[in-house]
């Protein structure tokens, strides 16, 4: 830590943050075998026409996911009882492309149950329309029967 408040004083510089895009802080050195020093890095120290007067880097503490659960939370609510009870029961959904993971959250209550073997003698069938994102499927539980009219983005059934 000593050693970088050293080299960052002699930048002119008092925080790290202050050193984010600070390309100009750079240099490119010869390289020291022929195919490094047929490298050309000048892309890497280009600021890409960013104004200096502008943030460099992210301001924001996180970016707000995309897909908030809200779909898998209702089918939480839905499906619970029947969860709770062994199995069973059809249930219906709109879907959208932002609909990411569907499955998952249901079948981290099943396996939270019964394991790995879900509820396979009494299955929870979900029928689904639309479009579904990324990792329909993912983890799924035995017993749990999805059924999709319309289309899946990548990922399909991952980690079964």
């Amino acid at each position: 830590a000593q050693d970088t408040r050293e080299w960052m004083a002699r930048l002119g510089v008092s925080s790290l943050t202050e050193l984010i895009g600070r390309t100009d802080l750079l240099q490119i050195l010869p390289g020291s075998t022929e195919a490094t020093a047929s490298l050309d890095l000048t892309p890497l120290l280009s600021d890409f026409g960013l104004r200096s007067d502008k943030p460099q880097y992210c301001l924001e503490p996180h970016n707000e996911p995309f897909d908030k659960g809200e779909l898998a939370e209702t089918m939480v609510a839905d499906m619970l009882p029947a969860i709770e009870a062994g199995g069973g029961g059809d249930f219906h959904y709109q879907t959208r492309n932002n609909h990411r993971s569907i499955g998952a959250r249901i079948s981290g209550e099943i396996a939270r149950r019964y394991g790995n073997p879900g509820v396979e003698d009494n299955p929870i069938r979900v029928h689904l329309k639309g479009t579904v994102g990324q990792s329909f499927g993912v983890w799924n539980a035995g017993g749990l029967h999805l059924f999709l009219e319309g289309d899946a983005n990548d990922y399909v059934g991952k980690g079964m």
